[in-house]
């Protein structure tokens, strides 16, 4: 099946380009064990799309059992073990691999001309890392990050990461087409007015997909071919 034409891509980066989810979930089994709790892949699906704070308040409950929920102290203590697991996944970061599928559809789109961007809530600093580490630098002539928003309430699914790359990349929203792994990423495509390709991975296959034009289990699973109305993508 195909979707287009289109003049350009925009790529998610945590989970769909990178695969970040790994890391973080390692990051909070190894915080876990340092404060002798446990922490499993299983727990961390249960908390997709919920963040670190939600997180770091779980184990500091777990760890500190003695102590009540919602006060000011387990506040604290959550934040501190969030701190310490930035910590750890920025150890991390350089050893994440890229998505199945990701490099080779890059090249694809590269060898034909298709205009691609990245739009992420990441930090500028974590981001650039990952392009340097990656050397995706050769694909990508527009990154757009959550630095590059005025107010916080710019993040997804607000469409204002999207908004930015399609102006960046001088292209309609209409002929963009993005890629994204989480359901806010995908309300956040969809809301800009882009259609979206939904990539969920094990951590967030369970959440609303309702938005997405389309959903595949992999980026192998999409092709992408030109012609003289624009860049057509194919997906099985």
């Amino acid at each position: 099946m195909k979707l287009g034409p289109f003049q350009a891509l925009i790529f998610d980066q945590d989970g769909t380009i990178l695969d970040a989810e790994l890391g973080h979930c390692q990051s909070w089994i190894e915080v876990a064990s340092h404060h002798n709790s446990v922490f499993t892949k299983g727990t961390f699906k249960k908390f997709a799309g919920m963040g670190d704070t939600a997180i770091g308040k779980y184990l500091a409950i777990q760890i500190n059992p003695h102590l009540e929920e919602n006060t000011e102290e387990i506040k604290k203590i959550g934040f501190e073990l969030k701190e310490e697991k930035r910590n750890i996944y920025n150890r991390l970061i350089d050893s994440l691999p890229l998505m199945p599928g990701v490099e080779a559809l890059l090249v694809e789109a590269k060898n034909i001309g298709v205009l691609m961007a990245i739009a992420t809530i990441s930090p500028v600093k974590e981001t650039m890392r990952t392009i340097k580490n990656h050397h995706l630098d050769r694909f990508f002539s527009v990154v757009v990050t959550i630095d590059d928003m005025e107010h916080p309430d710019q993040t997804k699914p607000a469409p204002d990461i999207y908004l930015a790359a399609a102006r960046k990349l001088k292209t309609d929203v209409q002929n963009c087409l993005a890629f994204e792994d989480s359901s806010i990423g995908v309300t956040a495509a969809f809301n800009a007015g882009m259609k979206v390709i939904a990539v969920p991975t094990e951590y967030s296959e369970h959440f609303d997909y309702s938005a997405a034009t389309v959903m595949v289990s992999s980026l192998e699973k999409i092709s992408i071919e030109k012609d003289p109305r624009g860049v057509f993508v194919n997906y099985l």
